[in-house]
């Protein structure tokens, strides 16, 4: 299964006067900064937590579907699935019709009600996704959103080569507990 992200979300769940006035910075000299330091948080949370905050587009490839033709979508919540292609027997992806489908959004899966059989090996199937909590802010929790302030404030106060000495160091504690409810965790067959 590989995933890719086909569209970014439009906003970031910290805008940049909220981050400025967290931050306590006045000015405009470091704009440009603090928007990137925003944006790096948030997909390091992302990452993390296994969510997506903001609503954003997602492909997801698998190369057959499991037994009981049902798929666990990796992204996280899922607010749509907006097409379901399938190879046909010369590996060209054709959409199936919604009605082949069904979508279970609070479980985040996809179930193809008839038996499919890719026209190829790898990536035979794809299925696209709107992933996030919604397309404001406002949507987001407001412990993720608190934890991309604590991240961008890390961040902001230690830049250089500290930054890099603590890069494979996690997440601060702070942050860590904010995401760890949302974390998803996946048992293994």
């Amino acid at each position: 299964m590989t995933t890719e992200r086909i569209e970014p979300p439009a906003t970031e769940p910290v805008s940049l006067a909220e981050a400025k006035a967290f931050l306590r910075v006045d000015g405009d000299g470091e704009d440009e900064l603090i928007a990137n330091l925003i944006a790096a948080a948030r997909e390091r949370i992302e990452r993390a937590a296994g969510r997506a905050m903001i609503a954003q587009g997602w492909r997801v490839r698998v190369d057959a579907l499991p037994a009981g033709r049902v798929l666990a979508l990796p992204v996280r919540p899922v607010l749509a699935v907006t097409a379901v292609r399938v190879a046909d027997a010369g590996g060209v992806l054709q959409p199936l019709d919604e009605a082949d489908y069904e979508v279970d959004t609070a479980g985040g899966r996809v179930a193809i009600k008839a038996a499919v059989v890719p026209g190829r090996r790898l990536g035979g199937i794809e299925v696209d996704v709107t992933a996030g909590y919604g397309a404001a802010a406002s949507s987001v929790p407001e412990d993720l959103r608190q934890a991309v302030r604590l991240l961008v404030a890390d961040a902001h106060a230690n830049r250089g080569d500290a930054a890099t000495e603590r890069a494979g160091a996690g997440l601060p504690a702070a942050a860590a507990a904010l995401i760890a409810p949302f974390r998803q965790l996946r048992l293994l067959p």
